[in-house]
């Protein structure tokens, strides 16, 4: 009678834990990545010159607004640049001027983009502060860091 009475507490214990207890989603982590970005957000990487196999740091911080943010380094100096960016068949176009590091440096720049969170085949260009002569173009490719 006891190992009755003890199934039967055990077994209404299971029928009201799965009745009242939790759903599906109750105190689950969501663990799935996201497999699609957008274009906002914040991109890292790096970026090479021309002629040259050294790879330095890159990043941009791209904003909704059409503004963005643009970091690298390189033979020992961090240049820091704010301009524009605009997105069209999937190519990324920015302007920068440089506001830290060789001040007055333009940069313009294209790279494809991807939803799954990459800009490749990225081209940029170094445009002097003083003349507007080319002074610098290499590669460079980013991941989108969320």
């Amino acid at each position: 009678m006891k190992q009755a009475f003890g199934l039967v507490r055990i077994s209404l214990f299971f029928l009201l834990f799965n009745t009242f207890g939790c759903t599906k989603d109750c105190n689950t982590t969501n663990t799935t990545t996201n497999s699609s970005y957008p274009i906002q957000g914040l991109w890292i990487g790096t970026y090479s010159l021309d002629g040259s196999t050294t790879q330095y740091p890159l990043n941009f911080s791209i904003k909704p607004d059409g503004s963005m943010l643009y970091e690298g380094f390189g033979n020992g100096k961090q240049y820091v640049a704010s301009g524009t960016w605009s997105l069209s068949s999937k190519v990324l176009t920015t302007s920068v001027t440089n506001i830290f590091g060789d001040i007055g440096v333009t940069q313009t720049a294209t790279a494809s983009w991807d939803s799954t969170g990459k800009l490749t085949n990225g081209v940029w260009k170094n445009y002097s502060a003083t003349t507007g002569q080319l002074t610098a173009q290499g590669k460079y490719t980013l991941n989108r860091v969320n």
